[in-house]
Protein backbone atom coordinates (compact mmCIF):
# COMPACT_ATOMS: atom_id res chain seq x y z
CA UNK A 1 0.00 0.00 0.00
CA UNK A 2 3.00 2.36 0.79
CA UNK A 3 4.21 1.68 -2.62
CA UNK A 4 1.45 2.39 -4.44
CA UNK A 5 1.06 5.56 -2.43
CA UNK A 6 4.48 6.16 -3.97
CA UNK A 7 2.87 5.26 -7.57
CA UNK A 8 3.65 1.65 -8.19
CA UNK A 9 0.97 0.02 -9.91
CA UNK A 10 -1.30 -3.01 -9.23
CA UNK A 11 -2.88 -3.19 -12.62
CA UNK A 12 -1.05 -5.86 -13.96
CA UNK A 13 -1.28 -8.01 -10.95
CA UNK A 14 -3.53 -11.38 -10.37
CA UNK A 15 -4.06 -12.27 -7.18
CA UNK A 16 -5.54 -15.80 -5.86
CA UNK A 17 -5.61 -16.05 -2.22
CA UNK A 18 -4.42 -19.68 -0.64
CA UNK A 19 -7.47 -20.75 1.64
CA UNK A 20 -10.66 -19.27 3.39
CA UNK A 21 -12.98 -20.21 6.73
CA UNK A 22 -15.74 -22.32 5.42
CA UNK A 23 -19.06 -21.69 6.02
CA UNK A 24 -18.26 -17.58 6.70
CA UNK A 25 -19.67 -14.54 5.20
CA UNK A 26 -17.16 -12.10 3.24
CA UNK A 27 -18.21 -9.74 5.97
CA UNK A 28 -17.20 -11.73 8.60
CA UNK A 29 -14.29 -9.79 10.80
CA UNK A 30 -12.21 -12.98 10.36
CA UNK A 31 -13.38 -13.64 6.50
CA UNK A 32 -9.64 -13.38 4.59
CA UNK A 33 -11.98 -11.57 2.45
CA UNK A 34 -12.88 -8.84 4.28
CA UNK A 35 -9.01 -8.58 5.35
CA UNK A 36 -7.78 -8.70 2.14
CA UNK A 37 -10.10 -5.98 1.39
CA UNK A 38 -9.42 -3.57 3.81
CA UNK A 39 -5.68 -4.20 4.16
CA UNK A 40 -4.58 -4.40 0.24
CA UNK A 41 -7.12 -4.62 -2.64
CA UNK A 42 -9.58 -1.31 -1.52
CA UNK A 43 -6.26 0.45 -1.03
CA UNK A 44 -4.40 -0.18 -4.75
CA UNK A 45 -5.63 0.19 -8.19
CA UNK A 46 -5.80 -3.88 -8.73
CA UNK A 47 -8.87 -4.63 -10.90
CA UNK A 48 -11.60 -6.38 -9.10
CA UNK A 49 -11.56 -9.06 -11.69
CA UNK A 50 -8.18 -10.16 -10.95
CA UNK A 51 -8.76 -10.65 -7.23
CA UNK A 52 -9.44 -14.00 -5.80
CA UNK A 53 -10.55 -15.19 -2.80
CA UNK A 54 -12.18 -18.73 -2.42
CA UNK A 55 -15.82 -18.22 -1.44
CA UNK A 56 -16.44 -19.11 1.98
CA UNK A 57 -20.21 -18.62 1.96
CA UNK A 58 -21.46 -20.52 -0.52
CA UNK A 59 -23.54 -23.43 0.07
CA UNK A 60 -21.45 -26.73 0.52
CA UNK A 61 -23.14 -28.05 -2.64
CA UNK A 62 -22.08 -25.39 -4.96
CA UNK A 63 -18.43 -25.70 -3.38
CA UNK A 64 -16.83 -28.43 -5.60
CA UNK A 65 -17.41 -26.19 -8.55
CA UNK A 66 -16.23 -23.41 -7.16
CA UNK A 67 -12.90 -25.22 -6.23
CA UNK A 68 -12.26 -26.65 -9.69
CA UNK A 69 -13.54 -23.49 -11.49
CA UNK A 70 -10.39 -21.35 -9.04
CA UNK A 71 -8.06 -23.90 -10.32
CA UNK A 72 -9.39 -23.32 -14.05
CA UNK A 73 -8.46 -19.69 -13.20
CA UNK A 74 -5.18 -19.95 -12.05
CA UNK A 75 -4.31 -22.00 -15.21
CA UNK A 76 -6.30 -19.54 -16.93
CA UNK A 77 -3.67 -16.41 -15.68
CA UNK A 78 -0.95 -18.29 -16.63
CA UNK A 79 0.10 -20.15 -13.18
CA UNK A 80 0.94 -18.74 -10.03
CA UNK A 81 4.44 -16.44 -10.42
CA UNK A 82 5.13 -16.60 -6.20
CA UNK A 83 3.12 -17.74 -3.71
CA UNK A 84 3.51 -16.41 -0.11
CA UNK A 85 2.92 -18.78 2.73
CA UNK A 86 2.82 -18.86 6.15
CA UNK A 87 3.89 -22.42 8.32
CA UNK A 88 1.13 -23.51 10.98
CA UNK A 89 1.96 -25.15 14.00
CA UNK A 90 1.13 -28.76 12.97
CA UNK A 91 3.43 -28.06 9.49
CA UNK A 92 0.39 -26.57 7.71
CA UNK A 93 0.80 -24.49 4.79
CA UNK A 94 -2.38 -23.14 3.27
CA UNK A 95 -4.84 -24.94 5.21
CA UNK A 96 -3.42 -28.57 3.87
CA UNK A 97 -3.75 -29.80 7.74
CA UNK A 98 -1.32 -32.80 8.12
CA UNK A 99 -2.56 -36.39 5.95
CA UNK A 100 -3.41 -33.43 2.95
CA UNK A 101 -2.47 -35.88 -0.23
CA UNK A 102 0.55 -34.32 -2.10
CA UNK A 103 -1.39 -33.96 -5.32
CA UNK A 104 -4.36 -32.47 -3.54
CA UNK A 105 -5.45 -29.31 -5.46
CA UNK A 106 -8.41 -26.86 -4.12
CA UNK A 107 -10.95 -28.42 -2.11
CA UNK A 108 -12.67 -28.04 0.89
CA UNK A 109 -10.79 -29.30 4.15
CA UNK A 110 -11.45 -30.13 7.44
CA UNK A 111 -9.38 -28.00 10.05
CA UNK A 112 -7.30 -29.71 12.53
CA UNK A 113 -8.07 -28.67 16.22
CA UNK A 114 -4.77 -26.70 16.65
CA UNK A 115 -5.54 -24.84 13.75
CA UNK A 116 -8.87 -24.09 15.43
CA UNK A 117 -6.94 -23.33 18.84
CA UNK A 118 -4.41 -21.30 16.77
CA UNK A 119 -7.38 -18.99 15.02
CA UNK A 120 -9.46 -18.26 18.02
CA UNK A 121 -8.26 -15.27 19.01
CA UNK A 122 -9.72 -13.84 15.57
CA UNK A 123 -13.18 -14.99 17.00
CA UNK A 124 -15.55 -14.55 19.89
CA UNK A 125 -14.14 -17.61 21.22
CA UNK A 126 -13.58 -21.46 19.88
CA UNK A 127 -16.18 -22.81 19.45
CA UNK A 128 -16.98 -20.22 17.08
CA UNK A 129 -13.96 -21.30 14.82
CA UNK A 130 -15.13 -22.51 11.53
CA UNK A 131 -14.44 -25.85 11.62
CA UNK A 132 -13.89 -26.36 7.66
CA UNK A 133 -12.26 -24.09 4.99
CA UNK A 134 -11.66 -23.81 1.31
CA UNK A 135 -7.86 -24.20 0.30
CA UNK A 136 -5.44 -24.16 -2.14
CA UNK A 137 -3.95 -27.56 -2.54
CA UNK A 138 -0.18 -28.91 -1.96
CA UNK A 139 0.00 -29.91 -6.11
CA UNK A 140 -1.42 -26.15 -6.86
CA UNK A 141 0.95 -24.37 -4.13
CA UNK A 142 3.93 -26.49 -5.73
CA UNK A 143 3.47 -25.30 -8.94
CA UNK A 144 4.02 -21.67 -8.53
CA UNK A 145 7.22 -20.97 -10.07
CA UNK A 146 8.61 -19.51 -6.99
CA UNK A 147 7.58 -20.27 -3.25
CA UNK A 148 8.73 -17.63 -0.06
CA UNK A 149 7.86 -18.85 3.76
CA UNK A 150 7.66 -16.95 6.40
CA UNK A 151 8.37 -18.61 10.03
CA UNK A 152 8.47 -16.16 12.94
CA UNK A 153 8.71 -17.15 16.57
CA UNK A 154 9.71 -19.79 19.17
CA UNK A 155 6.49 -21.56 18.68
CA UNK A 156 7.52 -22.84 15.27
CA UNK A 157 10.83 -24.09 15.67
CA UNK A 158 9.69 -27.46 16.18
CA UNK A 159 7.49 -27.77 13.07
CA UNK A 160 9.82 -26.02 11.05
CA UNK A 161 12.90 -28.74 12.12
CA UNK A 162 10.25 -31.58 11.50
CA UNK A 163 9.52 -29.87 7.73
CA UNK A 164 13.31 -29.44 6.80
CA UNK A 165 14.94 -31.56 8.61
CA UNK A 166 12.32 -34.89 8.83
CA UNK A 167 11.19 -36.83 6.34
CA UNK A 168 9.12 -35.46 3.55
CA UNK A 169 5.66 -36.80 4.15
CA UNK A 170 1.89 -35.75 4.26
CA UNK A 171 2.42 -35.85 8.22
CA UNK A 172 3.89 -32.30 8.21
CA UNK A 173 2.69 -30.91 4.86
CA UNK A 174 5.47 -27.88 4.41
CA UNK A 175 7.97 -30.86 3.85
CA UNK A 176 6.67 -31.20 0.36
CA UNK A 177 8.21 -27.95 -0.19
CA UNK A 178 11.68 -29.42 -0.18
CA UNK A 179 10.52 -30.38 -3.81
CA UNK A 180 10.34 -27.42 -5.01
CA UNK A 181 13.24 -25.85 -6.77
CA UNK A 182 12.45 -22.66 -5.82
CA UNK A 183 12.16 -21.85 -2.05
CA UNK A 184 12.81 -18.87 -0.09
CA UNK A 185 12.32 -19.28 3.45
CA UNK A 186 12.43 -15.98 6.18
CA UNK A 187 12.59 -17.38 9.60
CA UNK A 188 13.46 -15.32 12.89
CA UNK A 189 16.17 -16.56 15.38
CA UNK A 190 14.01 -18.14 17.46
CA UNK A 191 11.72 -20.13 14.63
CA UNK A 192 15.49 -21.56 13.81
CA UNK A 193 17.02 -22.65 17.22
CA UNK A 194 16.46 -26.28 16.56
CA UNK A 195 18.15 -26.40 13.29
CA UNK A 196 21.11 -28.13 12.96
Amino acid sequence: VQQHAAGLSFRLVTTFNLDEYWPIEPTHPASFHRFMHERLFDRVDLPRGQRHVPHGWLDEAAIAGHCADYEAKIVAAGGIDLALLGLGQNGHIGFNEPGSARESRTRLVTLDPRTRADNAAAFADQDAVPRHAITMGIATILDARRIVMLCFGAKKAQILKAALEGPIASSVPASFLREHPNVTIYADRDATTLLR
